[in-house]
């Protein structure tokens, strides 16, 4: 993926990255991007209840109706919720649908007829969610006894230790390169895998306001977004939309099991879905039950040699599949690549430092007939310009 990264950036892309890990935050910034580092309690905040595009997954146009796109959000946050609650049941979701649609309306907000008349700070947040739920418990108990639960956990991001969630928006993604490290919430599954949505869902909103400029999202360890289902129905809805927008989005996992058995709401195999039907895929090492999986579940077949080379699991070799193609491929860095990438064997191999870029200009050499050929192209553009 870093590989990936730096040829896109090069090639002047709007990038996006998620980065379970935190194994991106070097590479971005010694590019000079910006890194978002998401805790329980960061400054960064994405409100889950803001919507940031016209544009939504059920349309093919965009949508100025405000109230529509309200109704649509609300269907998006229903994953959002089921994230911060497993299990929630069909009831609860119902309920909230309602309670949610009373905190945009107590917001003021329909009264505007485009979203760019709107101010961060006018969105409603959690807070007024929870607010509306505790109003719930005065005006009918019966409803409010079913949604007691989630109101409890609502209520440690509204007013206990994750605060993430809570609060209006005020990220700048205004950086070609824009990373959102959430390692820091890797001891908190729930949260990491709601942080992980909310992130997604955000840098969708921001992908489809523009149809013009290029654009790639890459989204490592997404098997997150397969563990519910919501939250993998409005994954693989966006995941096929993408290239509407004059954008890509490049996914990847080491967890190939847990998205081989993720489904989507209406119960179809999320790998399937998204692996299946990836124009590109390239699979790396596997264990013989991963490829057995593989063949079994997202239906793919493998020659004898091929199985041989991924259960191998050497560094760096992998299968490529390309539409119908099929290649053997070596990852191997370039000189540059592996400069910034790891420092320690770029000095090792090269036995230079790695803080001194070197002149590659230095090393093109050309024939004759190339120094012919662009000599003659000069003349010629010199000539129309007289």
């Amino acid at each position: 993926m870093i590989q990936k990264i730096l040829r896109y950036a090069i090639q002047d892309y709007q990038l996006y990255i998620i980065d379970p890990e935190n194994e991106y935050t070097k590479i971005v910034e010694a590019l000079g991007g910006a890194v978002l580092h998401l805790t329980s309690n960061a400054k960064y905040k994405i409100n889950p209840l803001q919507i940031f595009s016209e544009e939504i997954l059920s349309a093919d146009k965009a949508v100025t109706n405000l109230d529509l796109l309200v109704k649509d959000k609300i269907q998006r946050l229903k994953g959002f919720f089921e994230v911060l609650k497993t299990g929630i049941t069909q009831v609860e979701l119902a309920i909230l649908d309602d309670v949610v649609k009373q905190a945009y309306v107590n917001s003021g907000i329909l009264k505007y007829s485009r979203l760019k008349e709107i101010k961060d700070n006018q969105w409603p947040t959690l807070s007024n969610v929870y607010d509306e739920l505790e109003k719930l418990a005065d005006k009918d108990t019966d409803k409010f006894s079913r949604v007691k639960d989630f109101y409890y956990i609502l209520g440690s991001y509204t007013h206990g230790s994750n605060s993430l969630f809570d609060g209006h928006t005020n990220v700048n993604l205004k950086g070609k390169i824009i990373s959102f490290d959430l390692k820091p919430l890797q001891s908190e599954q729930e949260v990491q895998s709601a942080a992980y949505l909310n992130t997604f869902q955000y840098l969708w909103d921001e992908i489809t306001k523009d149809r013009h400029s290029r654009k790639k999202l890459f989204v490592d360890e997404f098997h997150f977004l397969t563990l519910h289902k919501a939250a993998a129905t409005f994954f693989h809805q966006a995941y096929k939309r993408f290239r509407k927008y004059n954008a890509g989005a490049i996914a990847g996992t080491q967890q190939i099991q847990d998205v081989i058995e993720g489904t989507t709401d209406t119960g179809q195999n999320i790998g399937e879905a998204i692996i299946g039907n990836s124009y590109t895929k390239v699979f790396f090492g596997l264990d013989g039950k991963g490829v057995d999986d593989v063949i079994t579940k997202l239906r793919m077949t493998f020659s004898d040699k091929e199985k041989k080379l991924l259960e191998r699991r050497r560094q760096g070799e992998a299968l490529m599949i390309y539409g119908s193609q099929r290649a053997f491929m070596r990852v191997e860095l370039t000189e540059e690549e592996l400069r910034l990438i790891d420092p320690e064997a770029y000095q090792e191999k090269y036995n230079r430092e790695t803080a001194n870029q070197p002149d590659y200009q230095k090393r093109v050499v050309l024939t004759p007939s190339e120094i012919d050929a662009l000599t003659t192209t000069e003349e010629e553009g010199g000539a129309l310009n007289e």
